[in-house]
């Protein structure tokens, strides 16, 4: 009646209640049954189409078949991968340096770097140059008057705050929990 799967899962008991949890991609579900009253509670809650792809991308709730799959398109990709980067050059020296821009991208990942700022630094970063290369051609190499420009001056502000805001919120926000943890209660 109530199209519920529950695949193997353990339910949750305890003296008046028991509680079996009912997670799917895309969506959430439980079943709880009250032993005293002998009452039936089902509740599903579907949290869209996003969430469902999402859930599917990382394997969660998917079932054993999904997980072979995603372990067997990440092989593909691999195989994928390194035989693209030998048949540009004929070179496994090009293997390498994919492998260690590879590990570059786990190290990253590990360090919780955010990717999208990281990619916009590095396709965006040729053109900077080449426009720095321009300015420094017109002036002469003088690098005081770029600086001397008000939007010059104003972009370069702006990129400093970027920087240093960081450091300077996990100090205020130090200073202000010691200073709520000598507050008496």
């Amino acid at each position: 009646q109530w199209s519920l799967h529950p695949g193997g899962r353990v339910a949750e008991w305890s003296e008046d209640e028991i509680y079996l949890s009912l997670p799917r991609p895309g969506a959430d579900g439980w079943l709880s049954v009250d032993l005293l009253s002998g009452d039936v509670e089902v509740e599903v809650i579907d949290r869209g189409w996003i969430a469902y792809l999402n859930d599917l991308h990382k394997g969660r709730h998917a079932g054993v078949v999904w997980t072979w799959f995603i372990d067997l398109f990440a092989i593909a990709c691999l195989v994928f991968c390194v035989t693209g980067s030998y048949a540009v050059n004929s070179s496994f020296s090009d293997v390498w340096v994919m492998i260690g821009f590879g590990l570059v991208g786990l190290g990253l990942e590990y360090c919780r770097v955010p990717l999208g700022p990281f990619v916009i630094g590095f396709v965006l970063s040729p053109i900077a140059e080449e426009q720095l290369r321009a300015s420094l051609m017109m002036s002469d190499g003088n690098l005081a008057e770029i600086l001397t420009r008000p939007y010059a001056l104003l972009f370069l502000a702006l990129a400093l705050i970027t920087v240093i805001w960081p450091y300077i919120a996990a100090r205020l926000g130090a200073r202000a929990r010691a200073k709520q943890a000598e507050e008496p209660s």
